[in-house]
């Protein structure tokens, strides 16, 4: 008997067989349609899982195929793709949805015995986005445990070329500002000076667009005592006030530019760049006195992370001084002070609230000591730099507080950005600025000692 299981998507109902039929459902217009090419024969009912334009189907293993099965099928064409079957072992009836671009599938039962106790407490993820193979996570009735859904080991990151400019901003010995310099990020030669345009007061740095076509950067404007941010096409000469505001920082989409507006120094502004249109958010809630570190976006293009300090913690600055370790200059300290709070905001919902992200898993001083350097590898992560003592590391921190990968540098060097693929990072030390890779942390050179730099 062929069993079957359906599931809506887009007003139509996609039915799949055990056999390994499929039929599109359309209520509208009173008929079905039979997709000629069919799945995978499932063995048994399976159960459906709409995700975007495609429905996942699972169905239980038996003794001739034991693995679950696990395919898509592509609503708009009609086409299967086989998925990689998780490592779960042979069961039946287990549950699967959707969660957030994860295919999470829990529980189930032994295909064999079908008895009480046969009943599995684990399960498994599968990022779609991403095309990571599945992660078990286990449960138990007496001590429950479930890991944090990712690769405790990553695989290693793919070799993605550098940019091929960055921008920098040279110091000077003198209270003159020094400039921003256009860099070619291959041989060091400057491209382009803005020279002047660099104001003496600048405020947390600058930042380049995601693709390369004007630098935003932060100046007083001493006359109307108000801090502007300003625009600076890279293939023109001249510049523009977009917004009063400091720590602007472009979408990895370039479509967005968030900052922290003058009229509520501790709230969050994301401006669209196309129209000049503005959303303000209030402040996170973190303990009175706080102050906003570090902000970024993380890969989706619609959710910010701020890094806020706790009063009688961090801040300032990207490190302090554990337990009587001198950190950056800083004198000893008896104890480790509280480390600041991070806090994420989604700003594609309609009335979006701050919600507290948990502690990093691998850094014993939480989130003290990070600075925020862009979207890290995968969407739900960020590429922070962690400075402890001397010595300092680039993390990817998914917003679950795990670890997804972390890279050691060499000492006395400080991380400064990562470009848009969350690989490449810019780095500095005595010697001056370079580059390295994920794939292969070796430290390239590229110019004598600057004050900052961006991808």
């Amino acid at each position: 008997m062929a069993v079957a299981a359906g599931a809506w998507v887009n007003g139509r109902m996609i039915v799949v067989q055990d056999d390994g039929g499929t039929a599109i459902g359309d209520p509208a217009h009173d008929r079905w349609r039979l997709v000629p090419n069919s799945g995978p024969v499932f063995h048994r009912q399976p159960v459906l899982v709409r995700m975007s334009g495609e429905v996942l189907a699972q169905g239980g293993g038996n003794a001739e195929a034991p693995a679950l099965i696990e395919a898509a099928f592509d609503t708009a064409t009609g086409a299967w793709r086989t998925l990689p079957a998780p490592p779960l072992g042979s069961r039946v009836d287990a549950t699967e949805l959707d969660a957030g671009g994860r295919l999470l599938i829990w529980g189930g039962v032994d295909e064999q015995t079908e008895k009480p106790g046969t009943f599995y407490g684990d399960g498994a993820i599968l990022d779609l986005r991403v095309g990571q193979a599945q992660n078990v996570l286990s449960s138990s009735a007496a001590t429950p445990q479930v890991s944090s859904g990712h690769p405790a080991q990553p695989p290693p990151p793919r070799a993605e070329p550098f940019p091929p400019t960055i921008a920098v901003h040279l110091p000077t010995a003198t209270a003159h500002p020094g400039q921003i310099l256009l860099v070619d990020s291959e041989t060091g030669a400057t491209l382009r000076s803005f020279g002047a345009e660099y104001d003496p007061y600048v405020s947390d740095g600058f930042a380049l667009a995601a693709d390369r076509s004007a630098l935003y950067y932060s100046r007083l404007n001493e006359p109307a005592q108000k801090i502007e941010i300003v625009r600076a096409p890279l293939g023109q000469a001249g510049s523009s006030v977009i917004a009063d505001g400091t720590d602007e920082r472009p979408s990895p989409d370039g479509r967005q530019l968030a900052f922290r507006p003058m009229s509520t120094s501790e709230g969050l502004a994301v401006m669209d760049l196309a129209s000049g249109a503005v959303r303000t958010y209030p402040p996170p809630p973190a303990p009175a006195g706080s102050d906003a570190l570090y902000l970024s976006w993380l890969a989706d293009n619609r959710s910010v992370v701020v890094i806020t300090s706790v009063p009688g913690g961090t801040s300032g600055g990207a490190c302090f001084a554990p337990a009587g370790r001198p950190s950056c200059g800083a004198p000893p300290t008896t104890a480790t002070p509280p480390p600041p709070e991070a806090w994420l905001l989604d700003t594609s919902r309609s009335n979006p609230s701050w919600a507290r992200l948990p502690t990093p898993a691998q850094s014993n001083d939480g989130w003290g000591g990070y600075l925020l350097l862009g979207p890290g590898r995968v969407p739900e992560s960020l590429a922070v730099g962690w400075s402890y003592g001397h010595s300092a590391d680039i993390m990817t921190v998914m917003t679950d507080g795990s670890v997804y990968d972390k890279t050691a540098l060499a000492p006395d060097s400080l991380p400064l950005s990562v470009d848009a693929t969350g690989t490449n990072f810019l780095i500095a030390d005595r010697t001056g600025l370079a580059r390295m890779s994920l794939s292969d942390p070796a430290p390239v050179p590229i110019r004598g000692p600057v004050a900052e730099a961006a991808w």
